[in-house]
């Protein structure tokens, strides 16, 4: 019993001390990594069409024919408008995820640790956007490494804003919005209690022109600079 208790102590000496280097590698790469912005939701829901629409080039009209395989990170310059919300700031990190693996979307939250999360649905079944969303919280709640974990409540504390965005918003009735929107009420409950951040709701269809879509970056950028 006393080896046991030995064991279990040298254990949690071993785990603190790993803690506290993490939180000093921690401080010091916050330091030099530029605020964030992750999208997240099913295939073909539009979130590298949104990654692209920060940028001072012209979107890629064959975006919705393309498919995101695998996580990539850019620093991109802002249009001119946007970089006048974010007091002079010319570039954001923007994190693109495929969409069908919800946890390589919980990796990219660890990974990356973003001031903006996008949770991006559209006109199709509510029940394959609430369960991927679902099983995206269950990855950052448990993590598979004590790392993970780490990061992840650090990754928590960092994160300003949530946007949930129901896109494509052209193709669902006017009449039926009110009830589409009710149909996330728990998930966006399960979000808000997780995350431990406000959020706010936008209508959009990526494809209206930018002057549509300022209330969406406005409260996008917003987040990205707000301490």
């Amino acid at each position: 019993m006393a080896a046991k208790a030995g064991h279990n102590k040298i254990r949690d000496a071993v785990e603190d001390e790993f803690i506290q280097e993490g939180i000093s590698f921690y401080r010091r790469w916050r330091q030099k990594m530029r605020n964030g912005i992750l999208p997240i939701g099913i295939a073909e829901v539009g979130k590298t069409t949104l990654i692209s629409k920060y940028d001072v080039a012209e979107a890629n009209v064959f975006l919705d024919f393309n498919r995101t395989l695998k996580t990539s990170t850019d620093a991109r310059r802002l249009r001119a408008d946007l970089a006048k919300l974010n007091k002079g700031v010319e570039f954001v990190k923007t994190i693109d995820v495929p969409g069908e693996v919800p946890e390589e979307w919980a990796q990219a939250f660890f990974d990356n640790n973003p001031r903006v999360l996008v949770v991006m649905v559209d006109h199709r079944d509510p029940a394959k956007h609430i369960t991927a969303i679902e099983e995206f919280l269950s990855h950052l709640r448990t993590g598979p490494t004590l790392w993970q974990k780490f990061t992840g409540l650090l990754a928590r504390k960092n994160l300003s804003r949530v946007l949930f965005v129901v896109n494509k918003i052209d193709q669902i009735p006017e009449d039926d919005r009110d009830d589409l929107i009710r149909k996330y009420t728990s998930v966006l409950a399960n979000l808000h209690e997780q995350l431990n951040a406000n959020i706010q709701t936008f209508l959009v269809s990526l494809h209206d022109d930018d002057q549509k879509l300022d209330p969406f970056f406005t409260a996008a950028v917003d987040g990205l600079m707000r301490k």
